[in-house]
């Protein structure tokens, strides 16, 4: 299930077959599709960040946020704004954390 945002696409996990899956098979799912993953798992995806390189494959790029932090229409601008600034090429293999508290 998705819906068009700013030339882009966000995607609920939640919301599709993916529900039920763990954050690695998240993760390949994000690579697979050229999607950046925006997560409230700082500890399991940072681990999986560091694997996937070390592991020479790449990713689109990971969002770390921390969770009830900012309301979801602050959350929604703060990712505009990062897809506004920072090109496909910029997010590969990159990982922003503490992106909720605005850096």
């Amino acid at each position: 299930m998705g819906s068009r945002t700013a030339g882009g696409r966000c995607y609920d996990e939640r919301r599709n077959e993916n529900e039920r899956a763990d954050d690695a098979e998240q993760l390949l799912c994000a690579v697979h599709q050229q999607r950046v993953l925006v997560t409230y798992n700082i500890a399991d995806f940072y681990r999986l960040h560091r694997e996937l390189l070390e592991s020479e494959r790449h990713h689109s790029g990971i969002v770390v946020a921390q969770q009830q932090r900012l309301s979801v229409g602050e959350a929604m601008r703060r990712l505009l704004r990062l897809a506004a600034t920072l090109s496909a090429e910029e997010m590969r293999d990159r990982q922003l954390l503490g992106y909720s508290r605005g850096r």
